[in-house]
């Protein structure tokens, strides 16, 4: 799902458990395999963490990272970091 779609499943009270970067660093390719002809990239810097509240107006995501805590990264740098991780992200619904 893109990140529009998991803000609303934020605001609809599901916390989202999403793949990004650790520190919202960069990523780096550390390892490559070609598997039948197609090229595979090993991303490294991999890091989960708990979506569970946003800004707009302060164009900010809130997050629990077990590295930092609750904290609060850009908007735009969150997206990017996402991306990165191939937007990959489990919902979690009670």
């Amino acid at each position: 799902m893109n990140l529009e779609s998991l803000l609303v499943e934020v605001v609809n009270g599901s916390p989202v458990i999403i793949w990004a970067t650790g520190f919202m660093g960069p990523s780096f390719v550390s390892a490559t395999w070609n598997i039948d002809g197609t090229r595979v990239d090993w991303h490294s810097n991999e890091h989960c963490m708990v979506l569970y509240g946003y800004d707009k107006n302060k164009q900010v995501v809130k997050v629990a990272d077990p590295l930092s805590g609750c904290v609060e990264y850009p908007l735009n740098l969150f997206e990017r970091r996402f991306k990165e991780m191939y937007m990959q992200s489990v919902i979690i619904k009670y």
